[in-house]
């Protein structure tokens, strides 16, 4: 999660965010998805497994090479249409 506090922070330059390509923040039991995830614009995979997630932020639409979408074990019932612009997305688990 440290990644995550720096971004909130704005202590990242914006060379160390275009190099985050993949992010595992599962088993943080966190409920909602930080809206700075959204400018990790070169992220082709985001694990968020097992947390307490009920809503998927519209942040993640900005995802655009975001390939690999991981939300096992949370609690999501409704896709956002915000994930039709992840045109790269092929894989997406929600199974519990």
């Amino acid at each position: 999660m440290d990644i995550i506090r720096k971004l909130e922070l704005n202590q990242l330059s914006k060379e160390e965010i275009d190099k985050v390509t993949k992010l595992d923040i599962s088993f943080n039991q966190i409920t909602t998805i930080p809206e700075c995830l959204g400018n990790l614009v070169n992220l082709r995979e985001l694990y968020l497994s097992c947390d307490k997630i009920k809503i998927i932020s519209e942040c993640l639409g900005n995802l655009i090479n975001l390939q690999k979408l991981n939300f096992y074990y949370n609690q999501i019932r409704i896709l956002p249409e915000c994930l039709g612009n992840l045109v790269n997305l092929c894989e997406v688990n929600l199974s519990k």
